[in-house]
């Protein structure tokens, strides 16, 4: 759950219905069944790729810090599930209902002075930091599957500022 919220951003309702065919890895996410491959990571810098399901469906390349755990699992579960693969939450989980992720969360304990596990707050997190990373707006927007801005306005209190002389460096421009 955490390689897909804060790799990939997905939330709750993209995490459930996801096998481990719907993970891809390959040196490009241009062309998903083209040129890459079902897990696990055949070389060092492949891209792992996520085919999210649903009325937002789209492709989301997961931030590199979690590539490989992501793919692990993606491994484990079509090992144990075989083609399409399994589930890659609760893979043994008798009953996938809507709340299958609210209630493994609600399970789980926080260590004193740390907020619960959400996974709006795993979204969040992923959000700020590919805005911190300079990644350009319209390639957020669209992997995270959005259709304005208006909903990353709430995370600008979280976002990194720049200092003055780079921000008039930055809204100057380029010789």
């Amino acid at each position: 759950m955490l390689a897909l919220g804060l790799g990939c951003g997905l939330e709750s309702g993209e995490i459930i219905p996801l096998r481990a065919a719907d993970v891809r890895t390959g040196p490009t996410a241009d062309s998903p069944t083209a040129d890459t491959n079902l897990v696990p990571v055949a070389a060092a810098d492949d891209q792992v790729v996520v085919a999210v399901r649903g009325r937002r469906a789209r492709l989301v390349v997961c931030r590199r810090a979690w590539e490989r755990v992501l793919a692990d699992r993606a491994e484990h579960a079509l090992r144990i599930g075989g083609e399409p693969g399994g589930y890659l939450f609760r893979a043994n989980a008798a009953v996938r209902g809507g709340n299958i992720v609210t209630n493994f969360l609600a399970r789980t304990h926080a260590a004193p002075g740390v907020a619960p596990l959400k996974t709006s707050r795993l979204r969040a997190t992923w959000l700020v930091g590919l805005i911190d990373a300079g990644v350009p707006l319209t390639v957020i927007v669209s992997a995270a599957g959005l259709d304005t801005l208006h909903s990353l306005t709430r995370l600008l209190p979280f976002v990194r500022t720049a200092d003055p002389g780079q921000a008039a460096t930055l809204l100057r421009g380029s010789p």
